[in-house]
């Protein structure tokens, strides 16, 4: 009974098969890439929003634009400003989407 307990005390305290300062730096490894992604993520991210943003400012200058341009009560064919709006944003909307394989 004692071997058996030498033995289990034995395989206790026995040094681990990889040292520490190796788990530590691969853990630490791992943790700098990570980082990285996540950085790089928030980049895209930024870069992503902002391009948005110039579109839809895009989108509202052209519609101040057209709501602008020309005076009611001409006799040509013309939008309302607040159609020529919705199509633009329409149109917006329909440029924006994306499949989930482009996200």
């Amino acid at each position: 009974m004692s071997q058996d307990l030498e033995a289990r005390l034995s395989a206790l305290l026995a040094p681990p098969d990889e040292f520490p300062d190796e788990i530590f730096t691969a853990r630490m490894r791992r943790a700098v890439l990570a980082e990285e992604r996540l950085r790089a993520a928030r980049r895209g991210s930024w870069r992503r929003f902002a391009v948005e943003l110039a579109g839809s400012l895009a989108v509202l200058a052209a519609y101040l634009l057209i709501a602008s341009g020309q005076p009611p009560g001409d006799d040509l064919i013309t939008f309302e400003p607040a159609t020529a709006g919705l199509l633009l944003v329409g149109f917006w909307t329909f440029v924006a989407m994306r499949s989930p394989s482009e996200v």
